[in-house]
């Protein structure tokens, strides 16, 4: 495809490939053959970014900070408070003024405040939300379950001044199919909706046709797996299928040796996967770059069935662009996932507005990139190293909170862990640039949730544990 470099694109779209590891794709010099359609197409068309680092190791840490450019202690949403209810501008607020915004995904985290600011949200879980401007019931039954039941139903009724609409979407919801199945391999409660996320993609990109911007989080790759016989042929040739961890639930809260899996067959099941979701997903890439669509592959976190939050194969991760107005071709500085929503803004709009930078596309020198978590230790932390997302109505207390850092930049790699700072690799100098701006960071203060502890509702629950968030 020829660029087009007198024409700023007037549509943007953002792919994030839940829990894909940059080591896991081929763009990786030693990695597996698990995307060789958006690879070929990647490397025709896009920009690849070879040293990208996710924010934070999970959804929530990570996606409100790239949705907005700042840290997760800045955002105040992170593992000990997955709930996003500061006044920081993320990009849909940004482009709300001059594009129509849209949100889907199947990624409870991602409707945990984040969708602040869409016009047009889409959680997949929620199909019977028929009408996306009415009350939702299942905000009522979580966020007011304190209310007197009566009280409850007619601020349910009268809140959003659509009383008929709401009822609709609240006997959907109580008597309703609640979920949608997607076409091919996988079930529903494999969340693999790549099918089904591509098609909403296009209807409303085709309903607005100039100056949209959609987000889109595609959660095929976070386990429990069904593949299929295709992806089994490829990536389990030798293995008998009653061995395989099909349909088993990753398991971050026991050592490797305690599980009822292998963890090599888990990670190869994974890669089959990637390998499926590449068949479907690659077509819907060509299809948006070849309309002059700006098109934002990444992930917001990488492989999580490992052993540690802060490993590169957590933090590491593919990003990838394609824009109209750039040639292809690979850049090796280091970068961080935060520049994201700048580089958009930029592109979009010939603005970076108060994101931070630089863009993306400007990158000249490695920059630091900062992954943090913070969180709450429970015993499964103290056994396993393994971070957990909390439940936001546990309420963890500034004392509880427990900040670790991870900092890259070139080849130096530096953590700042339960009070502990170690120089994992790289050249002195480099390393000592990022103790000081990682003792920096540790320096400034937490934003701290304040108001009232939402809480899960049953349906909720049973998915984040389904997808081990929650043990």
């Amino acid at each position: 495809m020829g660029k087009n470099n007198s024409m700023r694109p007037s549509n943007g779209v953002w792919l994030i490939l839940d829990s894909l590891s940059y080591n896991s794709t081929p763009f990786a010099s030693d990695g597996p053959d698990s995307m060789p359609r958006f690879q070929t197409l990647a490397e025709d068309e896009g920009v690849i970014f070879s040293e990208a680092y996710a924010p934070g190791p999970f959804s929530p840490s990570s996606h409100a900070s790239f949705f907005t450019g700042e840290l997760p202690s800045t955002t105040g949403m992170y593992e000990a408070y997955p709930f996003f209810n500061s006044d920081i501008p993320t990009i849909a607020d940004f482009l709300s003024e001059t594009h129509r915004t849209s949100l889907i995904s199947v990624n409870h985290f991602l409707f945990q405040g984040l969708e602040r600011g869409f016009d047009y949200v889409n959680d997949i879980g929620r199909t019977y939300m028929h009408f996306q401007n009415a009350s939702d019931p299942k905000d009522y039954s979580k966020k007011y379950n304190s209310d007197p039941r009566l009280k409850r139903f007619v601020d349910f009724l009268r809140d959003d001044g659509k009383p008929f609409k709401s009822v609709v979407n609240g006997l959907k919801y109580r008597f309703g199919e609640k979920n949608i199945k997607p076409k091919e391999w996988g079930d529903e409660r494999d969340f693999q909706y790549a099918d089904t996320m591509g098609e909403m993609i296009l209807d409303q990109l085709s309903s607005h046709k100039d100056d949209s911007f959609v987000v889109a989080n595609f959660m095929d790759l976070h386990g429990p797996f069904d593949v299929s016989d295709e992806a089994l042929n490829k990536f389990f040739s030798d293995t008998d299928r009653s061995e395989i961890p099909l349909g088993v639930v990753p398991r971050r809260d026991k050592l490797r040796g305690e599980k009822s899996y292998d963890p090599a067959k888990m990670y190869n099941l994974y890669k089959a996967a990637i390998w499926d979701l590449d068949r479907k997903f690659t077509s819907l890439v060509k299809d948006l770059i070849d309309n002059d669509i700006f098109v934002a592959v990444c992930a917001d976190h990488g492989w999580y069935d490992t052993n540690s939050a802060y490993s590169d194969e957590r933090l590491h991760i593919p990003v990838v662009l394609f824009s109209p107005e750039e040639e292809n071709r690979r850049i090796s500085h280091t970068v961080s996932l935060r520049q994201l929503p700048r580089t958009t803004a930029e592109v979009l709009l010939g603005d970076g507005g108060e994101f931070n930078g630089p863009s993306l596309l400007k990158t000249e020198s490695d920059q630091v990139a900062v992954s943090e978590v913070v969180h709450k230790p429970n015993e499964i932390y103290e056994k396993t190293k393994r971070v957990y997302v909390n439940r936001p109505s546990q309420g963890a207390e500034p004392n509880e909170i427990q900040r670790d850092l991870v900092l890259f930049k070139g080849d130096a790699k530096v953590q700042f862990v339960d009070g502990s700072c170690d120089v994992i690799r790289g050249d002195s100098t480099i390393a000592d640039e990022l103790i000081e701006q990682g003792q920096n960071i540790l320096d400034s203060p937490i934003n701290y949730p304040d108001g009232d502890q939402i809480m899960y509702d049953e349906r909720t629950e049973d998915r984040l544990k389904h997808l081990g968030y929650l043990s």
